[in-house]
């Protein structure tokens, strides 16, 4: 991972200087990008919950957070696994491009981690991972689901959504408008059968005027950071 000038430019807005590349791991400068931009953000909308394995983070550096995870028994755990930390809440609901729209929804072997819109692709990565059932969910848009009011103040957002991430961003609308910062996971193979792929996701956020830090390796499904360009 090497940052562009551009990129480096982005960062600086927020005050993060990059000086040590090849010093720093990847895994490392994400983390310390991603947690300067926790500190510098006024919230964090995290979608794709699942256990909400962030949680103690996001307590330990007091930033409210909004988690939104689409399987009940899964948003069950959450509730109770979130309850007393400091200003976070959970919304049960599967995001996508149709509101209330009644979809077909893939439960992965792991946990549930990786379930999805989407059935498997040939190139998941793990001979062990399937999917070993479905339920029928009701889709919600974000923007049908929330008020910009209610998200004035979530301006840092992550997405894992195993592979419906451009449903998820086209059901924000306008709300998006409000995102200033983004971790979101890409895939540049077929994990999922027709799940986001690189190009689209690039091209569908500069044009919302974020920009990714990094692109990401060939053959590969790992998350990408995007900052907007405009800010002051």
């Amino acid at each position: 991972m090497q940052p562009s000038n551009v990129a480096k430019k982005l960062l600086g807005k927020f005050g993060i200087q990059i000086s040590r590349i090849g010093l720093e791991s990847a895994e490392d400068l994400i983390v310390r990008i991603q947690n300067s931009l926790f500190n510098q953000s006024k919230g964090v909308l995290h979608i794709g919950a699942h256990f909400g394995q962030e949680r103690n983070t996001y307590n330990s550096l007091k930033i409210p957070v909004i988690w939104i995870e689409a399987i009940p028994e899964i948003f069950t755990i959450l509730e109770t696994n979130i309850s007393g930390l400091y200003e976070q809440t959970a919304l049960c609901a599967l995001l996508g491009d149709i509101d209330e729209s009644p979809t077909k929804f893939h439960l992965a072997s792991n946990q549930l981690a990786s379930s999805s819109l989407f059935e498997f692709g040939s190139q998941k990565g793990f001979k062990s991972l399937n999917m070993t059932g479905e339920i029928e969910l009701k889709m919600r848009r974000l923007d049908q689901l929330c008020s910009k009011n209610d998200l004035r103040n979530y301006n840092h957002w992550v997405i894992d959504v195993q592979g419906a991430e451009m449903k998820v961003l086209q059901g924000a609308g306008e709300l998006i408008d409000q995102c200033e910062s983004l971790l979101i996971e890409v895939s540049t193979r077929e994990v999922y059968v027709s799940g986001t792929t690189w190009p689209e996701l690039r091209s569908y956020l500069v044009d919302k005027d974020l920009y990714p830090l990094w692109e990401p390796l060939e053959n590969s499904h790992e998350n990408i950071i995007f900052i907007r360009k405009g800010m002051d």
